[in-house]
């Protein structure tokens, strides 16, 4: 929506005054399907759905992974980006591999739906900019990218990335 600076991955949800969670309705909807902005909250208290408690990398890879499983990139990205400039938490390669396997499911403004780039992008920002060394489900995921978006040249080069990384290990 227009003017709403609420991340996609947290619109729609909604809690009671009390702070219960109430299945996205607030007390004055529940009897009706009227939408009162005075009764929402915001993204800010919605990440934190339980009273002083803030939310854990769990957290955020339960988000990023109902994200993937929705096939919704865009909101997937938003999570990580709001993980990282509005928390203490260091993404992890969950998070990463999350978004990586979500890449060219579907068209999201963020890729197309036969562009592998973004996840070789996510990928290198996972190893270069945040210094997180990938696993095996996370070279999995970009290679299965390139299966779907049908460049076995690119696949061949996620398969040679990960080679490379498993001679490194056994030479360390």
């Amino acid at each position: 929506k227009e003017g709403d600076d609420t991340p996609r991955f947290l619109r729609g949800l909604q809690l009671e005054e009390d702070g219960e969670n109430s299945g996205g309705m607030t007390k004055s909807n529940k009897n009706n399907n009227n939408h009162s902005r005075e009764n929402d909250t915001t993204y800010h208290d919605l990440i934190k759905v339980v009273p002083k408690m803030d939310p854990n990398i769990v957290t955020f890879n339960t988000m990023i992974d109902a994200c993937h499983r929705a096939g919704d990139l865009d909101a997937g990205l938003e999570a990580l980006q709001y993980m990282k400039s509005h928390t203490n938490l260091e993404p992890d390669a969950r998070n990463y591999t999350s978004l990586i396997s979500t890449v060219a499911r579907r068209p999201t403004r963020s890729s197309g739906a036969s562009d592998p780039d973004l996840a070789f992008t996510l990928f290198q920002e996972m190893v270069e900019i945040m210094s997180i060394r990938p696993n095996g489900m996370t070279y999995c995921a970009l290679i299965d990218v390139c299966g779907r978006c049908r460049r076995s040249d690119l696949a061949l080069k996620g398969l040679r990335m990960m080679l490379r990384q498993k001679a490194q290990e056994e030479k360390d």
